[in-house]
């Protein structure tokens, strides 16, 4: 026996199944466009105009990304390399801070797939706008205060507290009289 639901296909190519929390691709050409989705404990099947026009298992494991590679552009098929290791290692070209910053930033995720976004964006495009050694300093703070969050981490970078983080620590401690 079926279940329906309907969705609209996501900027990346996938519909949101709510009852299991998956992610389930679609052909590109679909992207914005309203689908049906008709499903069972097997089986996940994607319509479109009454056109089936995708076939999945069912994931028995919420949060994941069920990708058929031929479903996705061009563009988004460097998005099939994403996952914990591949950001652990690029962060671990900024730093070992950094490193532990991206592990532990994506361990605190229930499903670690919502968290790849934000780590590219702090791997790829800030490193783009400060320097490996200004991103190391702020995940040092972020390790230091055990705090792993984006919002935390963004407005750290934002008021550059790893300027004056730096300096206090230089800062010498008053000499005994």
């Amino acid at each position: 026996m079926y279940e329906f639901s309907r969705a609209k296909v996501q900027k990346m190519g996938y519909a949101f199944l709510g009852t299991d929390k998956c992610y389930y691709s679609v052909p590109y050409h679909y992207i914005g466009k309203y689908i049906e989705i008709q499903y069972n404990k097997r089986v996940v099947e994607i319509y479109y105009n009454k056109e089936r026009i995708a076939i999945h298992s069912k994931s028995q494991t919420q949060g994941k990304y069920i990708t058929v590679a031929d479903h996705l552009s061009t563009a988004h098929k460097k998005y099939m390399q994403w996952n914990d290791d591949y950001f652990i290692i690029i962060a671990g070209t900024i730093g070992e801070n950094m490193k532990q910053f991206i592990s532990t930033y994506i361990s605190n995720y229930k499903y670690p797939q919502a968290s790849y976004k934000s780590c590219n964006y702090f791997v790829k495009v800030l490193p783009k706008q400060h320097t490996f050694e200004e991103l190391e300093k702020v995940a040092s703070l972020c390790v230091e205060h055990s705090i792993f969050s984006y919002d935390f981490y963004m407005k750290m970078l934002q008021n550059k507290a790893y300027e004056n983080h730096s300096k206090t620590a230089e800062v010498q401690h008053i000499p005994v009289h």
